[in-house]
């Protein structure tokens, strides 16, 4: 699973949007770079990034934590109280 892919799926829990195609207008990329980001064929710019990490809620030190993550979190989202974060 790409470290974008979490992210995506996080934007999606957080917004209620469902589609890829929703995804991609609320940060404004085509519905293929998004696709790519998801199987992994390509990462996410800095800036699209951020969008995603916007669109989500979540701050940068969360992102990293979600992105880095291996098993500690199976389902790939972060909880939402910054209580329940594993420290890396």
């Amino acid at each position: 699973m790409s470290n974008t892919y979490r992210l995506i799926e996080l934007v999606k829990k957080e917004t209620g949007i469902e589609s890829d195609y929703g995804i991609a207008k609320l940060i404004n990329v085509t519905s293929q770079k998004l696709s790519n980001w998801k199987t992994g064929q390509s990462e996410a710019n800095a800036i699209n990034t951020l969008k995603l990490m916007k669109a989500a809620n979540i701050s940068i030190d969360d992102a990293l934590k979600l992105m880095t993550e291996n098993t500690a979190n199976p389902s790939g989202v972060l909880p939402k109280s910054a209580e329940n974060l594993y420290i890396m």
